[in-house]
Parts: structure tokens; C-alpha cells; sequence
């Protein structure tokens, strides 16, 4: 039995390696609105930028009062404080840089003040997660060049 090159080669499912050009009518029907917008969806991490615009608002269009724009904002900065807290390095780091930008575009003293021992909370436990990271990255300083 012949082998299949290299860039037709069979992988596990059946399915073949890319390397071929599409056809026209993939590529038109992989170019709708809402195909993209349910990729970017798929792709974003667990705590996104809030300077990002979501996909819904883009599309939706409608002028959205200010009361339900401070609810959207405060249940994202909840979302930011809970992932403070996760194991996951960057999304800690994604958590933080995205209250930093929030706290400085806008005043927020009626949310800081409801929830300012949570946050403070939260934020001792993502330094504490981090003290080992930092431990190790000061660990190679005085003894050996930076990896």
C-alpha cells in the first residue's frame, strides 16, 4: 500500500492535514457575522480585557442606558475578582491588569465600598498564590544569569 505524503497524511479521525486552499463557497460561508463572532467567543480567555468591546454590543447596536452599563461593568469586575483567586498564573495577571484599567477609567466608590474587604481578600490570596513564582524568579538573581 502507498503512504501518503506528508500534507495529505491521515490523521487520528480521519481527518486530513491542511495544506490545500479552500474552496470559494467554505470561504463564504465561513465569513459570517456570527461564525466570528462565536469564534472570538471561543477564543477569549476567562476574564477578558474591559477595554475590548464585546461582540454583542457591536452588533446589537442599541443605546443601552447608563443603570444597566454600571450592572454589566459591576458583574464583570466580580467576574475579575473571582479569578483572582485561580490557579492559573496569567489569569490572575489578566484579572489584575483588568481591575487596574477599570479602577482608572471610572469611579466606582459605592462597589469598592460593598465589597472592599472581598477585594482585599482577594487580592491577599493572588500575592500569596504569586510568592512562589516571585520566590523563584529572585532565586536565580544573585547566583546565575536570568533563564
Amino acid at each position: 500500500m502507498p503512504r501518503a505524503r506528508k500534507g495529505n497524511a491521515l490523521r487520528k479521525g480521519g481527518q486530513r492535514r491542511g495544506g490545500g486552499a479552500r474552496s470559494s463557497t467554505q470561504a463564504d460561508s465561513g465569513s459570517s457575522e456570527d461564525e466570528a463572532a462565536s469564534e472570538a467567543r471561543s477564543t477569549t480567555s476567562d476574564c477578558p480585557s474591559l477595554l475590548s468591546a464585546t461582540t454583542e454590543d457591536c452588533l446589537g447596536g442599541e443605546a443601552v442606558d447608563e443603570q444597566s452599563q454600571q450592572e454589566n461593568l459591576e458583574e464583570k469586575l466580580k467576574g475579575y475578582v473571582d479569578c483572582l483567586t485561580d490557579k492559573s498564573a496569567k489569569t490572575r495577571q489578566g484579572a489584575l491588569e483588568s481591575l487596574r484599567l477599570a479602577l482608572a477609567s471610572r469611579l466606582l466608590p459605592d462597589f469598592l465600598l460593598e465589597r472592599s474587604l472581598t477585594l482585599a481578600d482577594a487580592l491577599e490570596k493572588c500575592l500569596k498564590k504569586g510568592l512562589g513564582i516571585a520566590a523563584h524568579h529572585l532565586s536565580w538573581y544573585p547566583h546565575q544569569p536570568y533563564p
